[in-house]
């Protein structure tokens, strides 16, 4: 922080001048943030009790030294110099300029400066400094913290996938993408089936269970680039873009057929399946993410009531004894 000058020394007796010296030294080093007064050639006139003590320096290696050969370089910094360069011949100032260093007595700090011209015969300048390391360090932390709140907000607790809310913005983002580059989408709405069953029969740990272990199929089926998400309770859905024909019905043999491999392997008392609906989003008839995921949830019901009616598709729900 800089406080105004206004005025110059009056033009009294050496005593009175003295006086005034004193008195504007003694107000310099009273100012718990550190100071420096520069002469037109950028070295140190003057540096207040503060900028010792902060910097752990003496006025032998102080006073009288260029600015920037203070320290280990610390002020050398090109657009730092320019803005001092500039303040005698243009009696301007400068505010909040943010040093980031590695400091030999105090190790990485964040110092704000502040400089200004100093009304008088002598060409001088103030510049201040203030240690901001602590208020930075705040708030880098509040902003993780901020976008760590922003992606849990996204993101199912159980599964580690998006949610319904992180898959709306996300899918959003990309539809408008595939608009834009007249790129084809598809996407699949995905169903556990006998969910409730499970709940009921088995508990809502073992319901959890199924979840988690379907989303971990489906994590292995899509590709990184798709946005996968748990929709809602029993339900999942997944976007990408549809490079070939054919894109969605090979993903959703690829899925059965991981759970298939995942009943054989284990033993668990009830039967995983899903049921699976698709759309797809061609920019030369263009439909809106809510009509698209609208589509692929009538068409994966359809398929959830062709499973019922025919248990040997391998995609109905069933208790073991």
């Amino acid at each position: 922080m800089i406080f105004p000058i206004t005025g110059t020394l009056s033009p009294a007796s050496p005593l009175s001048l003295i006086r005034q010296i004193t008195l504007a030294e003694s107000i310099v080093d009273a100012v718990k943030d550190p100071l420096l007064v520069l002469d037109e050639g950028l070295h140190v006139v003057m540096a207040n009790r503060s900028f010792y003590k902060l910097f752990k320096v003496s006025p032998s290696n102080t006073s009288g030294e260029l600015l920037f050969d203070l320290g280990n370089g610390q002020w050398n910094v090109p657009h730092l110099r320019k803005l001092l360069e500039e303040i005698l011949p243009q009696q301007s100032e400068f505010h909040d300029f943010e040093v980031r260093h590695v400091f030999e007595t105090l190790g990485l700090r964040t110092m704000l400066l502040n400089a200004r011209r100093i009304p008088g015969e002598e060409p001088l300048i103030l510049l201040a400094m203030e240690d901001i390391t602590e208020r930075r360090d705040i708030e880098n932390k509040l902003a993780k913290a901020s976008e760590k709140r922003y992606e849990l907000s996204l993101t199912d607790v159980l599964t580690r996938l998006y949610n319904r809310r992180g898959f709306l913005e996300l899918a959003q983002h990309q539809l408008n993408v595939a608009k834009r580059l007249k790129q084809n989408l598809f996407l699949l709405f995905m169903d556990l089936n006998g969910l409730k069953q499970i709940n009921d029969r088995l508990g809502h740990g073992e319901g959890d269970s199924a979840i988690l272990n379907l989303s971990v199929i489906l994590k292995n089926t899509f590709r990184q680039s798709d946005i996968l998400a748990r929709f809602g309770g029993d339900e999942f859905i997944g976007l990408g873009l549809e490079s070939r024909p054919g894109t969605t019905r090979k993903l959703t043999d690829r899925i059965h057929q991981k759970l298939s491999a995942w009943r054989t392997q284990t033993t668990p008392p009830y039967r995983l399946s899903v049921s699976v609906g698709a759309a797809h989003y061609r920019p030369a008839s263009p439909f809106s993410l809510t009509e698209l995921v609208a589509q692929a949830d009538r068409r994966m019901y359809s398929d959830k009531i062709r499973g019922k009616i025919d248990p040997f598709a391998g995609r109905c729900f069933c208790l073991l004894p």
